[in-house]
């Protein structure tokens, strides 16, 4: 009897800590595809095909040589299902973690339990396939539906985060009036006088810089035409703030009649918001309402009626702001944007096929590591240099005195392809020399995504390297003055703003002389000061 009134007590506290593991399983590990209420429409949905299972219907469409219904669908956890996106978490979840993800699963039918499909299949194994091209089912299914659209959270489940990126953010009201005047604010300025850290790290990033004059440049154009759809669809994520916008719509707070294209002018424009770009205001707050991660800095001095005493008005803490898909509306286009089979942008679904989803490292982890705001990528050599791994040999064949440089560089650091989106691209130059330095000959390899806008994008190779792949770059020469060589330099330059930089150009060329044009060209200067060399090695041909 002692014992029983002792093991009670912890079976139950044991029933609870598996329930709470399970909770954070299923949001780090499935929300992203199966959504917070698991009925198949979360944010991914988009993405896959077939599309995401709806556990809502409580049926099981696979089966194994597993003895009960609960030990089935464990099997499918750990070991996914071949030819769809459900990838296997076995290697990374061990059996508690995977059963306690199945009695999560199980709380979303009304009878509380599974049953077999009478059509049940077989399982098979996902074969670890990189899937990071766009099924042309999904494809097919967006070019219909138009579910997605860039810029815009796509998931359905919880209201709190459909909030802050699931439609056009709006005029903010006039703030209440218990504000102090720095809370009545959406200047990045303001915050920074109680988190100064955070903006110290914001004021230098690219997401601060993302209104800067390239962007506005090109918009000029636009707005001028009242182009307003245009307009808001490249600010949707590089000034996504209402106020910022010089011509709003409906959704966004236009009161007045529209003046062309349901667009009309914006009363409350404000050019800092424009240029502070990507800032503070834009991913934590709504309607003055304060969102954020849960657990904030313990180091910050709380204030027991912040932001204002009203209940509803308190800071709301999210579990998205640590989930992928918190990055995924300006990290992601929609299937049917597809070229060649990939959006423009996909690193959202780069991550999602490729190893580090599947042991649930989220974007968060490598680009905002101890919740700094500094997002650190492509633009940041060290983060580069971080990311890959280069091998050379070279080496004289005897007899023929061919010599022959193998270069690889594989991807050990980046969550997605490396370099994700088309705007980078890196060069491995190889140059073979003689004993005084004398280069004899040279040969080069861009590494990138190689898109050109004619009519319409169009690319013309892809040459990126997805997550833990490798990429081979091997020449040999016979002439030349090649027995003069004793060594091989290799050099990996990168340039972060690659497309813009021609882009840039282009529009320089066509451009009046003026304040655009002026804009124009800062851009470039800044996108060519932008450039840098990786590395810079030079190896002895054995």
């Amino acid at each position: 009897m002692v014992f029983l009134l002792f093991w009670a007590p912890f079976a139950n506290a044991q029933k609870r800590s598996d329930s709470d593991l399970g909770e954070r399983l299923y949001d780090r590990f499935c929300v992203s595809c199966h959504g917070v209420t698991g009925d198949g429409h979360g944010p991914a949905r988009q993405f896959m095909w077939p599309q995401p299972k709806n556990f809502g219907d409580g049926v099981v469409h696979w089966k194994t040589t597993a003895k009960s219904i609960d030990d089935n669908i464990a099997q499918i956890i750990k070991d996914g299902i071949d030819g769809t996106s459900m990838m296997g978490f076995g290697f990374s979840l061990n059996d508690r973690a995977v059963m306690a993800l199945v009695e999560k699963i199980k709380t979303f039918p009304k009878q509380q339990k599974f049953s077999n499909a009478d059509d049940s299949q077989l399982l098979k194994k996902h074969n670890d396939v990189n899937q990071s091209a766009v099924a042309k089912g999904a494809v097919d299914d967006d070019k219909k539906t138009k579910f997605g659209k860039g810029g815009y959270w796509q998931g359905q489940s919880n209201t709190d985060e459909k909030l802050l990126f699931g439609g056009p953010i709006a005029l903010q009201p006039d703030a209440p009036h218990e504000f102090v005047p720095a809370q009545g604010s959406q200047s990045a300025k303001q915050c920074a006088r109680c988190h100064a850290k955070q903006y110290r790290q914001w004021k230098d990033s690219y997401h601060a810089a993302a209104g800067s004059d390239g962007l506005v440049a090109q918009l000029l154009p636009m707005e001028a035409r009242g182009h307003g759809a245009g307009v808001e669809s490249c600010q949707r994520c590089h000034a996504p703030l209402a106020e910022a916008h010089l011509l709003i719509r409906k959704e966004q707070g236009l009161k007045t009649k529209p003046t062309k294209n349901r667009y009309g002018p914006n009363p409350n424009f404000s050019r800092e918001l424009l240029r502070e770009g990507v800032n503070c205001a834009t991913c934590h707050m709504r309607g003055w309402r304060r969102f954020g991660p849960k657990n904030p800095s313990p180091t910050l001095l709380t204030l027991p009626n912040y932001p204002i005493r009203d209940q509803e008005q308190l800071y709301t803490q999210l579990d998205i702001y640590e989930r992928a898909d918190f990055c995924l509306p300006c990290h992601q286009l929609s299937p049917r944007q597809a070229i060649n089979g990939r959006p423009l942008l996909n690193t959202y679904k780069e991550w999602l096929e490729g190893p580090y989803a599947r042991r649930g490292i989220q974007c968060q982890h490598c680009h905002m590591s101890n919740r700094d705001h500094e997002w650190k990528g492509v633009h940041d050599p060290d983060t580069f240099r971080q990311g890959i791994e280069l091998k050379v040999r070279a080496f004289r064949t005897e007899g023929s005195g061919v010599v022959t440089v193998k270069t690889s560089v594989k991807n050990i650091g980046a969550g997605h392809y490396l370099p994700t989106t088309p705007t980078p691209a890196a060069w491995v130059k190889m140059s073979v020399k003689d004993k005084n330095g004398k280069t004899l000959i040279e040969a080069e390899k861009r590494i990138g995504r190689h898109i050109v806008f004619d009519r319409g994008f169009k690319e013309k190779e892809d040459t990126r390297i997805p997550p833990g792949e490798t990429l081979e770059f091997v020449r040999a020469w016979k002439n030349g003055g090649i027995d003069k060589a004793t060594h091989v330099n290799i050099v990996v330059r990168v340039h972060p703003d690659d497309y813009y930089e021609g882009l840039y150009k282009s529009r320089i060329d066509g451009a009046k002389a003026g304040v655009r044009r002026d804009m124009l060209q800062s851009a470039l200067d800044r996108a060519i000061d932008n450039r840098y060399i990786a590395i810079d090695k030079t190896y002895a041909i054995r």
